[in-house]
C-alpha cells in the first residue's frame, strides 16, 4: 500500500474494530469473521477514498462494485516454513496447522476462483521471499509487467509423494508439527 500510496486495511481487524463477527472460536484461538456483513459494509466504508485500497485478510472477501480489485494476491508458502512462521507468533499447534492444512489444500486459492476471474488471481511463493520482493512481484503484476499465475504452486503432491500427507492428516496437531519439523 505504501508503494502505491494506498492505504493498507487489514480485514480481521477491522471486523472485530466494526463488531462484524460471529464469536470466538476457542480451538482456533481466533475471531470468526461475519464475512457477508463485512463484504456489505467495505463498500459503505471505502467507496469514497480515492486512494488505492490494499485488503489483506487470511480468508477471501466478495469485493463489488465500487471496490472491484484489479489483482488479487494469493501469499503462499512451504507448509513447514509456515508451522515454523506460526510457531514462532505463539499460535497453539491446532491454530498452526489448521493453516497449515489449508496452505496444503489450497483452500484460499479455491474460495478466490470461485469468485474473482482467474486472469485477477496471482499466487506469490514467499516461502524464500521477503517482504520487499514479494511487494516487487505484485508491483510487476499491477504494471503489467508480468501475467499473473496461479495453480503452479502444489504443496499437496510434493508432501503426498513423501508420504506425508497420510501421516500428518492420522496425527494430531502436536505430532503433527513434530512430523513437520523432522522432514525440514
Amino acid at each position: 500500500a505504501e508503494k502505491l500510496g494506498g492505504l493498507h486495511v487489514e480485514l480481521g481487524r477491522l471486523s472485530v474494530e466494526e463488531g462484524l463477527t460471529l464469536g470466538y472460536d476457542k480451538h482456533g484461538n481466533s475471531t470468526i469473521v461475519d464475512v457477508e456483513r463485512l463484504e456489505k459494509f467495505l463498500p459503505e466504508r471505502f467507496s469514497g477514498e480515492h486512494k488505492p485500497l490494499v485488503f489483506e485478510a487470511p480468508f477471501v472477501v466478495k469485493l463489488r462494485k465500487p471496490l472491484t480489485p484489479r489483482a488479487l494476491f494469493i501469499l503462499r508458502c512451504e507448509p513447514r516454513r509456515l508451522a515454523e512462521r506460526l510457531k514462532a507468533k505463539g499460535y497453539p499447534p491446532e491454530k498452526v496447522m489448521d493453516n497449515v492444512w489449508a496452505e496444503i489444500l489450497d483452500y484460499t486459492l479455491l474460495e478466490a476462483l470461485e469468485i474473482y476471474p482467474k486472469k485477477k488471481i496471482h499466487e506469490i511463493d514467499t516461502s524464500l521471499k521477503k517482504v520487499e520482493e514479494a511487494v516487487e512481484e505484485a508491483l510487476e503484476i499491477l504494471s503489467g509487467r508480468k501475467t499473473p499465475v496461479h495453480g503452479e504452486t502444489g504443496w499437496l503432491k510434493i508432501l503426498a509423494e513423501k508420504g506425508l500427507v497420510e501421516k500428518l492428516s492420522s496425527a494430531s496437531p502436536k505430532a503433527a508439527l513434530k512430523i513437520l519439523e523432522e522432514e525440514a
